[in-house]
């Protein structure tokens, strides 16, 4: 088995024997599952019921909406907590033991982002199947097959993007106090920055456009777009000016100087994203390791 490979296991194992450490990377989630039961829900019943007639599917979309929103988070806060080894390792100087290896600096990187890809991955997974059994369960309908197909891509995309944009911040961060602050900054942040703990169209246009810029927070509007696909006309019919107001609200879409994103511009501007964030973060790490 090849250095890397052993790293990466080494890495995994190191991540899921802290059972503490498996419960913080996912807290976020259990505060934004309690606040939607609590406030969130309603809020948009309600305001749903403004805008189209009143029907059962109004609480399945709703029910959409948020899961789109806890499927794109889980990446973010499951590889930053995957990420704590790392700082650790450097904090102990264990990993100037690894530099002392026949590995290369990039092999080490890479083991670093590629343990967290895959934690962050297999916590999403599990997450998507316990989301697609709660969707059921309250009435909605399982994914189509092409639909299954795009989400699991999404999903990936969102693992891919989370895994390279927190090893970047990771990078600069040179102690597990300072570690420790900002994975609590980023577990509150991260609903607001996704356009989750509050509708977009409440928040005052500066900060929406931080959400827009923001990349991470494409990916929700992707995961959005496909999961409330089937209920959208159910809920609001041939009412497309209400649908299009509702979907630009509560962030199912993103209007940039006036026209509204495709789904092929956000998944390019994911892309595009992961190229930057991977090859800043190269060179970081070479520097801080020469």
């Amino acid at each position: 088995m090849s250095a890397l490979a052993n790293f990466v296991i080494r890495n995994n194992k190191m991540f899921f024997r802290n059972r503490m450490q498996v419960f913080f990377s996912v807290l976020s989630i259990i505060i934004l599952i309690g606040l939607y039961a609590i406030f969130l829900q309603k809020l948009q019943v309600d305001s749903i019921a403004e805008m189209a007639k009143q029907n059962a599917a109004i609480k399945t979309l709703v029910n959409e909406w948020m899961i789109a929103g806890v499927l794109s988070i889980i990446p973010v806060t499951s590889t930053l907590g995957a990420y704590s080894l790392y700082v650790q390792d450097n904090e102990r100087k264990i990993l100037y033991d690894f530099l002392t290896t026949p590995m290369s600096r990039h092999t080490i990187q890479f083991s670093y982002m590629l343990s967290a890809f895959q934690i962050g991955l297999f916590m999403t997974l599990i997450a998507f199947i316990g989301c697609e059994i709660f969707l059921v369960a309250t009435g909605g309908e399982w994914l189509s097959f092409t639909s299954l197909l795009k989400v699991l891509g999404v999903l990936v995309l969102a693992v891919f993007l989370s895994s390279v944009m927190m090893f970047f911040f990771t990078l600069i961060i040179k102690n597990s106090g300072t570690f420790s602050a900002f994975t609590s900054i980023v577990s509150t942040m991260i609903g607001f920055l996704c356009g989750v703990y509050v509708p977009m169209g409440v928040l005052p246009v500066f900060v929406q456009k931080v959400v827009e810029i923001f990349p991470i927070s494409h990916t929700t509007v992707l995961l959005r777009q496909l999961f409330m696909e089937p209920t959208l006309p159910t809920v609001f019919g041939n009412m497309t000016a209400n649908k299009e107001s509702y979907m630009l609200a509560f962030g199912g879409q993103y209007k940039v100087n006036g026209a509204i994103l495709t789904m092929a511009q956000s998944t390019g501007y994911v892309i595009f994203a992961i190229v930057v964030f991977t090859l800043i973060s190269l060179v970081i790490y070479r520097l801080k390791n020469k």
